[in-house]
């Protein structure tokens, strides 16, 4: 698995000029793996990747690969079957493994075998110089421009060499660089072994007969990789297809379906097809036509802005509407999705995050306030989802982050790998974490109070890595600390949007299970909504109630942006609220679970600071969430008071009935007043379920915070 990911990294890293660095920390810590695996007893020397089953044209697929190394087997279900006996700390493979196999579908292979290195510098060379070129190739026949690349510290520049169907090969163009052959002598001989034999005809290729021409095995190296393309699934494309690229109907006779089959599988031509279907289409205005070609083939996604984003996917959208209505080679279509698919993978997560469906319609958050797309096609919605899912884990990779660990260089270019990063970035945030334990281990405030101005030099990402730091923090005495260590910071960094970001991705990334952490992202996510709050000076574990009763202090912006996300994206935040029900139930009453057992009063509190964020926040997810919860908990009759642990439940019940009733003040309209009045004509009820003095003095505070909560409601809405 690590081997797919890494040649997925280096092929990212390769194609891109400004990655030189992060060109060769990938390619050191591949050569890494490649040394683990040839350590191991009984392979033949060689990694085979496959895909599996027949390569097909429909983008909508998913790709599905093995690898094979001597008697080992990973795909996909491999990975999930190992989570699911793991556990989640492995989720993060699932999601490497699923973006290595979809770089390859997106560069087109079939097939990739990697033969070993070993130990010998000139194979090394070649298989970074092989790497480069199936990297950058792509690229180049697009472009029309040569392959860089440096062998044996010499820089090295070459066009992609031509096969027997005069189709750019990859295969060609690695032996060319491998055994420092210029195109026209490489050209020379593939026109020689292809004048020889009918190129068209079933199974010829010049790459495996240069191979078996003994004295040419003599001469000329096999590159350690061979890349096996689509080509096979084109050639066998219905021959009766009569719509020419562009939509425009041509005969096209049988005795050309080799110049056809060429057409199809040549980028360039690919892209002169998709560009004249796009003249013909936005003719009468060549600025838009212009900004078609540039939403589909840009380069500039990396850096893209929001509404700039929503422009292209209404442009693409439009132009797919254009080829539903026209006939037109499926080739030129898939190639559209393909390229815009693979440009969604190149947004950053905190783009892709602010994107949204509602009512059907496409919308983003920009500039402090909701702006709307429309109607999107349901394939680019599709590859938006995807791409936002596979951001998460792909950030996700597990490394042991503990004060007192000794990391490793391997460690560093994990974590700098996992957060993208640089690795020297990665050393000096450890570094300042570490710097804030003493030698026995213990958290110490006041340093990390101290370093907060160096981890400010790295706002972009240093509350992420700290809440990873945060949620491996073993020792209670330690996590409470420094759980109110991380207001701090963001209260100096002055970027609470993007730590609330980071909170609810992390909260709903697996929304059907509950975890530890979730109660501290949702307390910090709480504090980080007001512009101001006293507890900053202390150390808390639990938002206070009276943070209900608060109308100012809210950070307005902060609060829009979130009840913004919540309601565009309910459906997973419902899911994690419905775990987190069906957990306490479980814990309630053992007989109901089949799974460990949380703690009933981690759960509460879990839920607890749930309804105080909905209730802070407000919006209609927020309206749903709090009138089920007050008819649940504020109703005795309710399954919740008679499980197994409810009598010895009932004071944190009834606690947890007096936040939703303050919650429901801030969110309820007057019609919803109604709702507070029966749970007050069920005080007596309320009385019945105990006759311990303590318990029923709690039930008449309870109900004397509903006169409250109806005053701020009539206060409000008046």
């Amino acid at each position: 698995m690590e081997l797919a990911y890494l040649l997925n990294e280096f092929f990212r890293n390769a194609s891109d000029r400004k990655s030189h660095k992060a060109e060769k920390d990938t390619f050191r810590q591949l050569i890494k793996v490649v040394d683990e695996l040839d350590q191991m007893p009984v392979h033949d020397g060689f990694v085979h990747i496959k895909l599996r089953g027949a390569p097909s044209l429909h983008i909508s697929e998913p790709a599905d690969y093995v690898i094979q190394y001597g008697v080992l087997t990973v795909d996909l279900p491999t990975a999930v079957s190992l989570i699911s006996r793991m556990g989640i700390r492995f989720k993060h493979l699932e999601g490497r493994l699923i973006k290595s196999f979809e770089s390859f579908a997106d560069h087109g292979f079939s097939a990739v075998d990697l033969k070993l290195p070993g130990e010998s510098p000139e194979a090394m060379e070649d298989l970074r110089a092989s790497l480069k070129i199936i990297a950058c190739f792509n690229q180049a026949v697009e472009n029309k421009s040569p392959i860089e690349f440096t062998k044996d510290d010499t820089p090295q520049s070459l066009l992609p060499i031509l096969n027997e169907l005069s189709q750019p090969d990859p295969n060609l163009t690695m032996v060319a660089a491998v055994n420092d052959l210029d195109p026209s002598a490489m050209t020379g001989l593939v026109q020689k072994l292809a004048a020889k034999t009918d190129p068209a005809a079933s199974g010829f290729s010049v790459f495996h007969s240069l191979f078996k021409i003994r004295r040419l095995q003599r001469r000329l190296k096999k590159p350690p990789l061979e890349i096996e393309s689509d080509r096979t699934a084109f050639l066998q494309l219905d021959q009766k297809k009569e719509v020419a690229i562009g939509g425009v109907e041509d005969k096209v006779p049988k005795s050309k379906i080799t110049e056809s089959t060429h057409l199809e599988m040549d980028p360039s031509a690919l892209k002169e097809g998709v560009a004249r279907f796009v003249k013909g289409t936005f003719g009468n205005s060549p600025a838009t036509a212009t900004r078609v070609m540039k939403s589909i083939y840009g380069k500039d996604y990396t850096g893209i802005k929001p509404l700039a984003l929503g422009e292209r996917l209404k442009l693409i959208t439009d132009l797919l509407n254009h080829m539903h209505k026209s006939p037109i080679d499926q080739n030129v279509a898939t190639e559209v999705l393909k390229r815009i698919q693979a440009r969604m993978d190149q947004v950053p997560g905190e783009i892709l995050d602010d994107f949204v469906v509602q009512d059907e319609e496409l919308k983003f958050w920009s500039e402090g306030a909701e702006a709307t797309v429309g109607r999107v096609d349901k394939n680019l919605l599709k590859f938006l989802d995807d791409s936002k899912t596979r951001v998460g884990p792909r950030k996700k990779g597990h490394i042991q982050l503990s004060p007192d660990k000794n990391f490793t260089d391997q460690d560093f270019e994990t974590i700098a790998a996992n957060f993208e990063i640089s690795v020297s970035d990665a050393q000096e945030m450890i570094q300042l974490y570490q710097n804030c334990f003493d030698r026995r281990g213990n958290f110490l405030r006041a340093a990390f109070e101290k370093n907060v101005a160096a981890f400010a030099r790295h706002e972009k990402k240093i509350f992420e890595i700290l809440w990873e730091f945060l949620k491996e923090t073993p020792r209670r005495s330690n996590r409470l600390p420094f759980l109110n260590s991380l207001q701090f910071l963001v209260g100096e960094i002055k970027k609470p949007i993007q730590a609330i970001k980071i909170l609810l991705a992390d909260f709903t990334q697996n929304p059907e299970s509950v975890y530890y952490p979730d109660r501290n992202a949702m307390m910090l996510t709480n504090q980080f909504l007001r512009d101001y709050n006293k507890e900053v000076i202390m150390d808390i574990e639990m938002t206070p109630e009276e943070v209900l009763l608060v109308r100012g202090g809210l950070d307005e912006n902060v609060v829009n942006y979130v009840a913004w996300k919540v309601d565009g994206e309910q459906k997973p935040f419902l899911q994690k609220i419905a775990a987190t029900r069906k957990k306490i139930t479980e814990a309630m009453d053992s007989d109901l679970s089949e799974e460990p057992l949380l703690p009933i009063r981690f759960l509460l509190a879990l839920e607890r600071e749930v309804h105080i964020f909905l209730a802070l926040v407000g919006g209609k997810t927020a309206s749903e969430v709090m009138r089920s919860a007050l008819n649940d908990y504020g109703n005795p009759a309710s399954q919740i008071y008679h499980l197994k642990e409810s009598p010895d439940q009932m004071e944190p019940l009834l606690s947890h009935l007096a936040a939703v009733i303050r919650g429901w003040g801030r969110l309820g309209r007057r019609p919803d007043m109604s709702l507070l009045e029966e749970v007050k004509k069920r005080q007596d009820q309320f009385m019945d379920l105990q006759p311990d003095m303590r318990y029923q003095t709690l039930v008449r505070q309870v109900m004397r915070l509903i006169d409250a909560s109806k005053a701020a409601i009539r206060s409000r809405t008046s």
